[in-house]
């Protein structure tokens, strides 16, 4: 949930958390919420363990510099294709999944990473430092990605 108009009150954290677990079938193996500065945006997360069997990784997820957030939903079946070259220009991973590959091109290409993903997903990235909300799915909108204006 994102108050973009300054003259907006901030997201309900119970109106968030209600959204989130309207969707707990979908996402049964975890759950999650993560707040910017200045609690403008919200970003919720139901999780079902298909790869991350563990539940090591929790999303919503953010950059190990704090700068991006991000909810993730879908598949990057190829990403260790991904990772390997983002790895060789130094960039450190602290997971070893794919929701953070999307944070790490995110921070290198900003919208143009998109151009580099083919599969099966939708996602939310947050920028602190330029206050904005960036969503994409995947080109074949097999994946939905749904807004709204308003209440």
């Amino acid at each position: 949930m994102f108050a973009y108009n300054r003259s907006a009150d901030s997201p309900n954290r119970a109106e968030l958390l209600a959204t989130r677990d309207h969707m707990a079938a979908r996402g049964p193996d975890g759950l999650g919420e993560w707040w910017s500065e200045g609690r403008r945006l919200g970003l919720g997360h139901r999780h079902l363990a298909i790869f991350n069997l563990l539940g090591r990784v929790g999303q919503p997820m953010t950059s190990a510099c704090g700068r991006y957030g991000v909810v993730f939903n879908g598949e990057i079946y190829k990403y260790p294709e991904l990772r390997g070259p983002l790895e060789a220009q130094g960039r450190k991973f602290q997971t070893t999944s794919d929701t953070e590959v999307l944070l790490h091109l995110y921070a290198l290409k900003s919208a143009e990473m998109v151009q580099r993903l083919r599969d099966m997903l939708e996602f939310a990235i947050w920028d602190n430092r330029a206050r904005g909300l960036f969503l994409a799915r995947d080109h074949n909108s097999i994946r939905p990605l749904y807004t709204a204006n308003g209440r």
